[in-house]
């Protein structure tokens, strides 16, 4: 899907949305709950923020602004919390 396919769809909108704020809400969890974890994630109060945004200020999102996170920042956060989860002991309580 592109740029135009997303802005167009309100559905895939509020899908994208939704998982993103739930990313938003599951980061803010971590650096309440493993800060030690959490600050190892760049720039995590900007996503917590983001999530937050797309929560609770839903009438000021912009499709573009969401296309454009999901397709640049998305990618890495997801690299970067696969390793974390990956090395031995993550999350043990």
């Amino acid at each position: 899907m592109d740029s135009g396919a997303y802005a167009g769809d309100a559905l895939v909108q509020a899908a994208v949305e939704r998982k993103l704020g739930i990313v938003g809400e599951a980061l803010n969890r971590l650096h309440n709950d493993h800060p030690e974890i959490a600050g190892r994630i760049p720039r995590l109060r900007r996503i917590v923020d983001f999530g937050n945004l797309l929560v609770h200020a839903y009438d000021r999102v912009e499709p573009d602004r969401v296309w454009t996170y999901a397709g640049r920042d998305l990618p890495e956060l997801r690299r970067t919390v696969r390793a974390l989860l990956a090395e031995p002991g993550a999350l043990e309580e």
